[in-house]
């Protein structure tokens, strides 16, 4: 018997208002993708095209302008993505600003301690310092408040807490654009071990071609405001690229090297 997703976008689209003319402006429509459980969904796209409004859409922090995202859950069946509940959430958004997603005035350590309520909080903290340590997260980082951390170090509490919870749906936007190239491995690998070790499902939003080679088995592309699925070794093998998706990948990848030559980068 075929298991239910995990999550469904039917016809999905989103647009900001008009401005000066009456005419909304759409970032996408007629998105329409369905994400199985143990299934790792990479999306691309250039700056701005919507791929964190997306994001957002998926974490239930801003609701579609049409169309609908149905999330299968064990424990609520299946409600839409912007339905809230004290707690965990069946869904974890890792931000790309990771301090968006902490009190700024707390110490991190007061902030994993509230987010893991109920019952489950011992449990939920244990993993959380199994993937902490993994992430090459240290105690006396979490004593510190955001703000007197790096932008890379506070995404890695992030990414460590989101992966305690074990969510249904775990949605990541740009989870390595702050990160040096150890934390950067660290990271990866985490994803790796998640995506392969359990039955929930990831979406991975990234400009990063060798975090999405390395953890996804699906690939989308933005695409004349909508998305369109492409085979997910475009990102490893050229000979699987076709159309649209060879001129996007190759033309995103000279950019990046073109990039990394002129600030010098390794």
């Amino acid at each position: 018997m075929r298991p239910p997703s995990v999550v469904r976008l039917r016809n999905l689209g989103y647009s900001l208002l008009g401005g000066i003319s009456s005419e909304p402006r759409w970032l996408f429509r007629s998105v329409n993708l369905e994400l199985m459980p143990g299934q790792v969904l990479g999306i691309v796209g250039p700056s701005g095209c919507g791929k964190t409004v997306l994001s957002y859409l998926l974490g239930g922090f801003a609701r579609p302008t049409e169309g609908a995202i149905e999330l299968t859950t064990p424990q609520a069946g299946t409600l839409p993505s912007w339905s809230r509940r004290r707690g965990a959430s069946p869904v974890q958004l890792v931000f790309q600003n990771p301090y968006d997603s902490f009190n700024p005035q707390a110490r991190l350590i007061d902030c994993v301690t509230r987010l893991s309520l109920g019952a489950r909080q011992s449990d939920t903290l244990a993993v959380f310092e199994r993937q902490a340590k993994a992430l090459g997260v240290h105690r006396e980082m979490l004593e510190r408040k955001p703000s007197q951390l790096s932008g890379g170090q506070c995404q890695r509490v992030s990414i460590a807490l989101a992966l305690a919870w074990r969510p249904s749906l775990l949605v990541l936007d740009e989870p390595t654009s702050m990160l040096d190239t150890a934390s950067r491995s660290q990271v990866i690998q985490a994803l790796v071990t998640h995506g392969t070790s359990n039955e929930n499902a990831t979406i991975i939003a990234s400009h990063d071609f060798g975090l999405l080679s390395r953890t996804c088995d699906r690939l989308a592309i933005f695409h004349d405001n909508t998305i369109m699925e492409v085979p997910a070794e475009a990102l490893r093998d050229s000979r699987h690229r076709g159309g649209v998706a060879a001129e996007m990948i190759d033309a995103w990848r000279s950019m990046r090297d073109d990039l990394t030559t002129a600030l010098g980068l390794p």
